[in-house]
């Protein structure tokens, strides 16, 4: 009889064990913080090479640098790059009606972008191009809403100056160009 109770206890027990569950849970919090800002690095645009004027369209290129631009500002608001240059003025020509170049003068480079390790695609970030020397100058790169998030190396190629015999005077143009970062896709 003693057997069959600690027998009757053992299944008891057992029984009352594989019936008990007990479900543990914990959890955890991580705080993420972005920059303020997102920034581009790196841009420079070298000197034309010289022309000799001969009567006929003369063109001339400048190198451009790398450049870096980098968003964690974690918002995936997204941002758009726009370059822009001043009309070329020569300050050494006789007249002031003549010292400037036509807008549109100067046409930008092949733009490409590569993404970094583990940033957003560039397949969705709008490449764009033309002349810089006007107004407006050129979206070149457009990033929409949770697009442009990480580090990006941006390459534009060799600028061309376009040189028409009957606008270039003789003496040194100058220009400024100006890279412009604006949060937000302008598209």
């Amino acid at each position: 009889m003693l057997k069959k109770m600690n027998k009757i206890a053992a299944i008891t027990m057992l029984l009352s064990v594989m019936g008990t569950s007990t479900a543990f849970a914990a959890e955890t919090t991580t705080g993420v913080t972005g920059t303020t800002n997102a920034t581009i690095t790196g841009f420079t645009a070298g000197n034309f090479d010289a022309v000799t004027l001969n009567g006929t369209t003369k063109t001339t290129t400048s190198a451009v640098s790398p450049i870096t631009l980098t968003d964690a500002r974690g918002t995936g608001g997204g941002w758009d790059v726009t370059l822009k240059a001043t009309t070329f003025t020569n300050a050494e020509a006789a007249h002031s009606a003549l010292k400037t170049l036509p807008p549109n003068s100067l046409a930008l480079g092949v733009v490409s972008i590569e993404a970094g390790t583990d940033s957003t695609p560039v397949t969705n970030i709008v490449i764009g191009s033309g002349a810089i020397d006007n107004p407006s100058g050129v979206t070149i790169l457009d990033a929409g809403i949770n697009e442009g998030m990480g580090i990006y190396t941006v390459n534009i190629a060799p600028m061309t100056l376009t040189l028409l015999p009957k606008d270039a005077k003789a003496g040194t143009y100058t220009s400024t160009i100006t890279m412009t970062f604006a949060e937000g896709p302008s598209i």
